[in-house]
């Protein structure tokens, strides 16, 4: 019996999180493998120890299991042509080929377990009217489904209350995410929420109330990304509704004051005592907190000491490599002591 973790060829958290879990995985006794449909294809975002597997060099057998996103969920429907699918998958698998054999995969013989790592994703693509297309959480080879966050599993349960559904815990890299000197300068992610990202952007530059910092994109590798964190004082989050949401924690753990959206799912670390949520497209208070966090900070830079100490703890200890690992396994095994029965 193989895992095989579907994994489309682009880079993301989600993707980040797939080669960690089959990292993981393997590293505990598990035949789990990374399955790419490009042959070839390795990510080289960030940095990994997933062994990887490729669709035309491996035989699937009904013992086996694939792993299915959960945005590619409708694809469990036959009668959903794989070159036809519109919107995000389109915009995301833009070589047709490499989407037919996505397809193939998730209609193989093997078992299926859902990885949902965004639970607004769960009916992506279905129709908004009364419909026929079968959910494959409730196919008779699905053995059950994997979350990330609390929210992530409250969904999950109130979709699909008969399915075994596992929360795992992420971490995040404390060797890599970790504050040096920090420099007058406010970091924030510019490929999610553009529109929101340039309104808040723009009206601060307007207002000029930046008391000398300076406004700085983020963007390239994890360890890129982490250098930026490491160095900025303050950082607005602009993510969007999902599941869990790396940037803020990982900027958290980087010492940054963070300022910005939950995102539902990071509602369990982006708290008032750690750092400054906004309701989600609030922009002026995002924009009045953001300028009243910088005329504090240049009235005295410690001001959010006592904040970041403790948001940089909470991380550190309810994110960390031990329990992403406990939770990873336990889920697995729950999951394959599930398929005697099919």
């Amino acid at each position: 019996m193989k895992i095989y973790f579907y994994t489309p060829e682009f880079f993301s958290g989600g993707t980040k999180m797939i080669y960690r879990h089959a990292e993981i995985l393997t590293s505990h006794g598990f035949s789990a493998f990374v399955l790419h449909t490009k042959n070839g294809f390795i990510n080289k975002a960030f940095r990994h120890a997933a062994p990887v597997r490729y669709w035309k060099d491996i035989h699937i057998t009904p013992e086996d299991i694939i792993v299915i996103p959960e945005y590619l969920a409708i694809w469990t429907n036959p009668e959903v042509n794989p070159h036809g699918v519109k919107g995000f998958l389109k915009r995301k698998f833009s070589a047709n080929r490499f989407r037919y054999l996505a397809y193939q995969a998730i209609h193989s013989q093997a078992k299926i377990v859902l990885y949902n790592q965004n639970p607004f994703y769960t009916f992506f693509d279905y129709p908004i009217k009364p419909h026929h297309l079968r959910y494959p959480y409730l196919l008779p080879n699905c053995i059950g489904a994997v979350c990330v966050s609390q929210n992530n599993f409250e969904y999950l349960k109130l979709a699909f209350p008969e399915l075994p559904i596992f929360r795992i815990y992420y971490s995040i890299d404390a060797e890599l995410f970790k504050p040096v000197t920090k420099k007058k300068q406010v970091g924030y992610l510019t490929f999610k929420n553009q529109k929101e990202v340039a309104q808040v952007v723009n009206l601060l530059l307007l207002r000029g109330n930046l008391k000398g910092y300076q406004l700085v994109p983020i963007s390239g590798t994890e360890e890129e990304v982490a250098a930026r964190f490491n160095e900025s004082a303050v950082v607005l989050n602009f993510g969007n509704i999902e599941g869990f949401g790396l940037p803020p924690a990982e900027a958290m753990l980087s010492g940054c004051v963070v300022i910005g959206y939950h995102g539902e799912g990071g509602r369990e670390f982006m708290l008032p005592e750690h750092a400054f949520p906004i309701a989600h497209g609030d922009i002026i208070s995002f924009v009045k907190t953001t300028e009243a966090v910088l005329a504090a900070l240049v009235t005295d830079d410690q001001s959010f000491n006592a904040l970041t100490t403790t948001a940089r703890e909470f991380i550190g200890k309810n994110y960390s490599k031990e329990k992403e690992e406990a939770t990873v396994v336990s889920a697995w095994r729950n999951l394959l002591a599930k398929t005697a029965g099919l």
